[in-house]
């Protein structure tokens, strides 16, 4: 599991701002992995640069190996991407270091919300 927070020109929507919403917009690592330059920013800011290949790592990593750090790197920060389980609540936080961190989204108290009021059965994919 990861949360891709890194903002930057790439992702396409840098410089869009809607009032009550902050972070990074749905999908935006897209444009990092596709090299898709829909944004009118520079294509060469180096951070933008840095976090496209360190994703392209992660991800060509994960289709070789089954595990996008299966060695530690130091162009990765050292990260070990831990795997979650129902024991083990942790996601990578993708921004301009790696690192990672727990409970997504205050993931536990909506589950919680969920288990009281929701009338199964749920479906979700």
């Amino acid at each position: 599991m990861y949360q891709f927070s890194y903002k930057g020109d790439m992702g396409g929507m840098k410089d869009l701002e809607i009032a009550g919403v902050r972070g990074v917009g749905h999908t935006e690592e897209l444009g990092y992995l596709w090299d898709a330059r829909i944004s009118s920013g520079s294509p060469d800011d180096p951070e933008d640069v840095t976090t496209r290949h360190r994703l392209l790592t992660l991800w060509s990593n994960f289709v070789k190996y089954l595990n996008p750090t299966p060695e530690v790197d130091k162009f990765l920060g050292n990260v070990t991407w831990e795997k979650v389980s129902p024991n083990n609540l942790v996601y990578l936080n993708i921004n301009h270091t790696l690192e990672m961190q727990t409970n997504p989204r205050d993931y536990l108290k909506w589950e919680r919300i969920i288990d009281v009021y929701a009338i199964p059965p749920l479906v979700n994919y």
